[in-house]
């Protein structure tokens, strides 16, 4: 009995210390990387840097057909998103998006004690002024609601 556990032994011992869980080298690593999306019928292209991150995005201006625009992605030194183009972004102590400036628009985001956000609010220009602030309520994890205030309302923008 003693001879089997101990040819077990050294056959697990064996095992373990000559397998390793990457011994067939010839395999390449396998990674997936988004090239192109399409959004409301615009597509982009996706550009990679060095490190394996989104550098630029790439599309047409579909108002000046075959002009190219390219949306530069710009990092800082912890490796968040401080811009893409025009687009910027600021986190708070906790690393989340706190303010954004986005297609003239501008919010703030506020955090509840579970790091979800609850309310966005800001202000933009479309024809007119506006501001706005949308709340989120939740059940659990998920959103049951979210309520958007305007002012001036949509209806009364139209009539400006």
């Amino acid at each position: 009995m003693k001879k089997i556990h101990f040819l077990t032994y050294l056959l697990m011992m064996t095992l373990f210390t000559n397998c390793s869980k990457n011994d067939d080298d010839s395999a390449p690593e396998t990674s997936y990387r988004l090239a192109t999306y399409t959004e409301n019928g615009i597509e982009f292209n996706i550009q990679y840097n060095a490190q394996n991150k989104p550098a630029s995005f790439e599309t047409y201006n579909i108002s000046a057909p075959g002009n190219k625009i390219s949306n530069e992605v710009v990092y800082n030194s912890e490796g968040k998103i401080l811009s893409i183009g025009t687009n910027s972004y600021n986190y708070n102590t906790s690393g989340q998006i706190a303010n954004s400036v986005s297609f003239g628009r501008s919010s703030t985001i506020v955090y509840d004690s579970q790091n979800r956000p609850i309310r966005v609010s800001g202000s933009g220009i479309l024809s007119n002024p506006y501001v706005f602030q949308r709340d989120y309520v939740y059940s659990g994890s998920r959103v049951t609601s979210c309520l958007l205030y305007t002012s001036p309302s949509p209806r009364d923008r139209q009539k400006s």
